[in-house]
Formats: structure tokens, C-alpha cells, sequence
């Protein structure tokens, strides 16, 4: 067997179609177009070196050895219209990306071990002619979603034992269907009379299941059905409806139902009159016997016992599946990242373990609201010992498993991690839903740091908390990423004081450096004006939010601050303060500040420093300076988060040495 992982991660994008790979390109473009590689005894994962395959539209991995969970990115290929992973070994749930696929024709995953509900967003794809979910483990209803495929042609379900309830009604609406299996489930109840609306069916299994009641008299109407496998729970009665579906079947001269009645002749010929019984001198002609034979109750007796027995079996295979599946665990997905670097691994969690986390969304547990939606701390169902700080999508995006895959594959001490992801439809609410699951920071946001008279960080804290935030965003200016909310909201700390910055894979990758957007994102107070201005964010904007942090730190004061009952921005009130010629309202027009050199003595600059903090002048005054240099007006006057870097840690170092008490 090939574990093709390893040898598929040496293509690249630009490589073209190989016929090695199964690759055929579509048109001179080079654009691959469709990958084809059944039975070639493939094993390991789908490497995540196909997610670059943007323009697919067929995709065939059947009959090979293919396991583990089917990777989200898949799910981002929202240009296949075939894909075929049947006959493999796949475990876990349909992903949640999958509602993205919404161009399928044609989806195969039979013969694998996928298991929980089948997902109602299948019937997103509502172009789909064929559906094939058999001989896998799903479980629950069939959902009535699926009645909005109404081109849908081949419907096979079969073979998923779990799978319970009876037949929805809507199933009705599927009035394209040629083929419909549903044997070897647990449904059950009756056919209902939706079904008489599906008149191209020629194709209807429903054998070994529950589902009894009558032979319904619509059968008769469904000229075109060729083969029905029933289920042995159906019977014929002596009503005047399956009286004529009967006749209807033993007229085998009536094409095409011939075939029909050939393969159904012992449910035919039950609804034939029974003949006479033979006379016997003791029981004259015409009468009857009112007493059962022994043979009978002997049979009804083991019937019941059987029907015991196997209900007993299916309630302990229930239980048994229940069990295995509050008892699995999560689906993992890695993510390459940087050369050298160590791939990470993160958890894809289903719905259930997330409420199970967080107490079905308690309030207790609701630890705050941001700009993505509310946030809840919880206990992972797996290891009570670590909790998580889970963020719950107020709106849905199309961006988010792409912005999960950035996220997951940006590593870096100063950033807080990524401890996984929700992406799955929520039976509650009866809506997707989107979630990300950080690590939980025991000491809160850098907020209450900041707040007059609350707690305060020494200096030296203070410094090496700057230290930390801006070696996590040159980090992510390595990658051309603009977080574009930097705010003391944004920068946890853990239980030793380490500052983490969060948030910043929930807004978009920049392109060429820059983001266009629509609306300003950001908070005010912190927004760089000249990207309030231009709607353009660069590592710049940045630079000028960390800034306005520096000044919110050593000022302890807000960075939207009132002044005569006057709202002033943090920046402007420091320029007030250090250009004493200035009024109030020159201070708040958008004049550049001038550059650090041009400013009065540190004897001003120390007016506007908060006395409480315990940092020697000379530094204090740099600092300020420094920050003064990240809200330049002009871009190009701005340092960069590397130039930032360098010069915090010289003062942290400087810090240190003139307060080793602090350390």
C-alpha cells in the first residue's frame, strides 16, 4: 500500500497535471480540473497539500485504504461537483465544510465507517442527482431536509443500522427518484402515502427493517417500479386497496411490472383466496374449527421470544453506540506550517462536546461579549483539567474554515493558541454553527490592568507585556497578516503574567500587505486614522493601535477620554499636554505630532506619565517618545514592529538593571 501522504507532499500548485496523480487539466491554463485514483491501495489521510486544488471539480479516492476522519479542507473545493470516497475506511462525522459544496451532482461515501446524524446541509447541494451514504454507522431520522434535492435521482441510505424513526413525508417531493434504498436500517412505520408522488421510482428496497402495515394500494400506481424488496413485517390483507395491488402484481402479463411480480410472488400469492379446507368425517363440510392447533400457539410462543430477544439485542447495540460515541474523541486535522517547524494538530469538536463544555451555553460560564460574538469558559469534556476559552460566531462567514486554517497554522508563544474548532449544525437551533476554542488565560484581558484605580502591572511587567505583543505582531507581519484590533481586550495573560494577543485569525489574511474593506474594523480610540481615512490596513495600522496601548499603559488613562464633558481622543490629549501653546480644539484636528526630538523637556513629558508607576524617568520618557513615533501621521515616520521589538527590549533590559527588585 502507498501511504501517499508523503509521497503527494512533494507536489506543488504550480506543478500541473500528472497523470501519476490522477491529474487532468481542463484547459491551457493548467488549472487541475479532476483527480482520479480508485483502487490504488492508498492508506494514511487525504494529504492537506490537496487544498491548493481550488479548481477541482471531480475528485475520486474509491476502494482504496484511505482512514480517519475526512479533512475540513475538503469542504473549502467549493468547485467539486463529483466526489467519490466510497469503499475506504473513514471514521467520525460528515464534516461541517461540507456545507460549502453546494455545486455538488454526485456524492459517494458508502462502505466506510462514518458515524452521528446525517447532516440536514447535505441539501444545500440542492443540484445533487445522486446521494449514496450506505454501509456506513449513521444514526437518528432521516432528515426531511433532504426533501429539497429535487433532482435528486438515486437516494440510497441502506445499511446504516442506527438509522431510526419512519420515513419522512417530504420524501415525497423527491419526484425525480429512479432508485430508493432504505434497507438494513431501523426505520420503521408504515410507507407513507407521500411516496405515491415519486412515479419514476423503479427501484424500492426496504427490507430488514421495521417498517410493516399493509402493502399500500399506491404501489399499483407506480408503473414504472421494477423491483421492491419488502420488508418482512409487510402484509397483505383482505381490504379492497391491497386486494387490487395484489391483482395488480399477479398480472404478470402487464409490462413492466412482471419482473415486479416474479420477485414478489410470495407476497402475491398471500392475497389470493386461501383454498377450502379438506372435509374430514368429523368435521363436516362447511364448518370450521374455532380452537388453534398446537402448532400454532407452539409457533406464536417462539415468535414472541425471538421478537424479544431481538429487541433486547437492538436496545444493547443502542447503548453500546451511545456509549462510544459520549466516549469518543475529537476528530484531529494537522496543519503544515513553517519549514523546520513542527506541524500542529488541531481538534475538530462536534456541537454536543462544546455544549458539554460550557454547560449548554450557561450564563455562568459566559465570561464576556466580543466583536466575533459572546464567549464562555468551559472544561474540555475529555480533560476536565484543561478549560478553554470558546468564542461563538454571531454571524456566520463564508472565510471561516480558511481563517481557522490560519490561525491553526501560525504558531508562536506570544500569540494565545488555537486548541481547536466547531463547524457543525446544531439540532437546537437548527443552524450552523462556527466556533473557535482557545486556550483559557487564568488572568484575564490586559483591560483591568489599565483601569483607574484598579490593579496596575509594575514596570517591569509593563514592559515585558509590551515586549510580548509586539513580538506577536511582527510575527504575524512576517506573514503580511494586519490584526487591525489591538487593544487591551485583545491581550490576555496567563497565570504567570505572560501576555498572549488573541483574535487575530478572526479578520482576514491581507493581500499584498494591505486589506480593503467596506467598513472600518476596530475600536475607536484605537483606529489608525489614516485606514479610517483610505479604508486600507497595513502593518502600520498597527504600529499606531500599539501606540495608543503604550499611551493607555503609562497614562492610565482611556483611550477615549472626556475633558470639560468633551470627548478626546488619548493621542490628542497627550499632544495637549505637551504643547502647552495649544487649545483644546487645535488639539483635536488631525495635525501630525511632531517627532519625539521636537517635543518640550521630560519635564512635560512626565505630566502626562501616571505618577503610580514605578519605572525610572529617563526610561518612562522613552517610552513615551516611542510611543508618540507609532501615531505619526505619516506612515512612512512609523517604526516597524521588529525596530519596536529591538528598542523594548533594550528599555526592559535597562528596566531590569535599575530595579532588580522587580524582577
Amino acid at each position: 500500500m502507498r501511504a501517499w501522504g508523503k509521497q503527494f507532499s512533494g507536489w506543488q500548485p504550480e506543478g500541473g497535471c500528472e497523470s501519476a496523480w490522477g491529474l487532468t487539466c481542463k484547459d491551457v491554463s493548467g488549472r487541475i480540473d479532476s483527480m482520479k485514483l480508485p483502487s490504488q491501495h492508498l492508506s494514511g489521510g487525504i494529504p492537506s497539500a490537496m487544498s491548493h486544488f481550488t479548481y477541482l471539480t471531480r475528485l475520486d479516492l474509491s476502494s482504496n485504504q484511505l482512514s480517519g476522519p475526512i479533512p475540513y479542507f475538503l469542504g473549502t473545493l467549493v468547485s467539486l461537483q463529483y466526489l467519490d470516497l466510497s469503499r475506504n475506511a473513514f471514521t467520525g462525522a460528515i464534516p461541517g465544510s461540507f456545507s460549502s459544496l453546494v455545486n455538488l451532482r454526485s456524492l459517494s461515501l458508502r462502505g466506510n465507517n462514518l458515524a452521528g446524524p446525517i447532516p440536514p446541509f447535505i441539501a444545500q447541494a440542492n443540484g445533487l442527482s445522486l446521494l449514496d451514504l450506505s454501509s456506513n454507522r449513521f444514526t437518528g431520522p432521516i432528515p426531511p431536509q433532504l426533501s429539497a434535492l429535487t433532482g435528486l435521482t438515486s437516494l440510497d441510505l441502506a445499511t446504516n443500522e442506527g438509522l431510526t424513526s419512519s420515513i419522512p413525508e417530504q420524501l415525497g417531493n423527491l419526484t425525480s427518484l429512479v432508485s430508493l434504498k432504505l434497507g438494513s436500517t431501523q426505520l420503521n412505520g408504515s410507507l407513507p402515502l407521500s411516496l405515491s408522488r415519486l412515479t419514476q421510482l423503479t427501484m424500492l428496497d426496504i427490507s430488514n427493517t421495521e417498517i410493516g402495515g399493509s402493502v399500500p394500494a399506491f404501489l399499483g400506481t407506480l408503473s414504472d417500479l421494477l423491483t421492491f424488496v419488502r420488508s418482512s413485517r409487510m402484509t397483505c390483507s383482505s381490504s379492497s386497496s391491497s386486494s387490487s395491488v395484489c391483482a395488480l402484481l399477479n398480472a404478470s402479463t402487464v409490462s413492466p411490472n412482471s419482473a415486479f411480480c416474479r420477485e414478489c410472488s410470495d407476497l402475491c400469492s398471500t392475497c389470493l383466496p386461501a383454498p377450502p379446507p379438506p372435509t374430514t368425517p368429523s368435521q363436516p363440510p362447511g364448518s370450521t374449527s374455532s380452537s388453534p392447533s398446537v402448532g400454532v400457539i407452539v409457533g406464536v410462543t417462539v415468535g414472541v421470544v425471538a421478537a424479544l430477544l431481538l429487541l433486547g439485542l437492538v436496545l444493547w447495540w443502542w447503548w453500546r453506540k451511545r456509549q462510544q460515541k459520549e466516549h469518543s474523541g475529537p476528530s484531529p486535522f494537522t496543519v503544515a506550517v513553517g519549514e523546520g517547524e513542527e506541524p500542529l494538530e488541531c481538534q475538530q469538536y462536534s456541537i454536543e462536546d462544546v455544549r458539554r463544555a460550557t454547560a449548554d451555553w450557561g450564563e455562568r460560564n459566559r465570561v464576556g461579549t466580543g466583536g466575533f460574538g459572546d464567549v464562555f469558559k468551559g472544561a474540555s469534556p475529555y480533560d476536565t483539567s484543561v478549560f478553554w476559552a470558546v468564542k461563538r460566531a454571531r454571524v456566520l462567514t463564508n472565510d471561516f474554515l480558511q481563517e481557522v486554517e490560519h490561525m491553526a497554522s501560525k504558531n508562536h508563544p506570544c500569540l494565545v493558541r488555537l486548541l481547536g474548532f466547531c463547524h457543525d449544525y446544531n439540532p437546537r437551533t437548527q443552524r450552523m454553527e462556527q466556533i473557535v476554542i482557545y486556550e483559557f488565560m487564568d488572568n484575564g484581558d490586559l483591560s483591568q490592568w489599565t483601569r483607574p484605580g484598579g490593579k496596575h502591572l509594575t514596570a517591569t511587567q509593563l514592559l515585558e507585556t509590551l515586549l510580548s505583543v509586539a513580538q506577536g505582531l511582527a510575527y504575524l507581519h512576517g506573514f503580511g497578516i494586519v490584526h487591525r484590533d489591538i487593544k487591551p481586550g485583545n491581550i490576555l495573560l496567563d497565570k504567570s503574567m505572560q501576555a498572549k494577543l488573541s483574535d487575530f485569525g478572526l479578520l482576514r489574511m491581507s493581500e499584498s500587505s494591505t486589506l480593503k474593506s467596506t467598513r472600518v474594523m476596530g475600536t475607536p480610540g484605537y483606529v489608525d486614522p489614516t485606514y479610517a481615512q483610505t479604508r486600507k490596513a497595513t502593518t502600520a495600522s498597527d504600529v499606531y493601535s500599539f501606540g495608543i496601548l503604550i499611551l493607555e499603559l503609562i497614562t492610565c488613562k482611556k483611550a477615549v477620554l472626556s475633558v470639560n464633558n468633551q470627548p478626546i481622543h488619548l493621542r490628542d490629549w497627550v499632544s495637549q499636554q505637551l504643547h502647552s501653546s495649544a487649545s483644546l480644539e487645535d488639539s483635536s484636528t488631525e495635525a501630525p505630532l511632531e517627532a519625539p526630538h521636537e517635543l518640550q523637556a521630560s519635564t512635560d513629558s512626565l505630566e502626562v506619565i501616571d505618577p503610580r508607576l514605578a519605572m525610572p524617568q529617563p526610561i518612562a520618557v522613552r517610552l513615551l517618545h516611542l510611543a508618540l513615533s507609532c501615531t505619526a501621521m505619516s506612515l512612512a515616520s512609523r517604526p516597524s514592529m521588529m525596530k519596536l521589538v529591538l528598542e523594548l527590549e533594550t528599555l526592559r533590559n535597562e528596566c531590569l538593571a535599575a530595579q532588580p527588585s522587580l524582577v
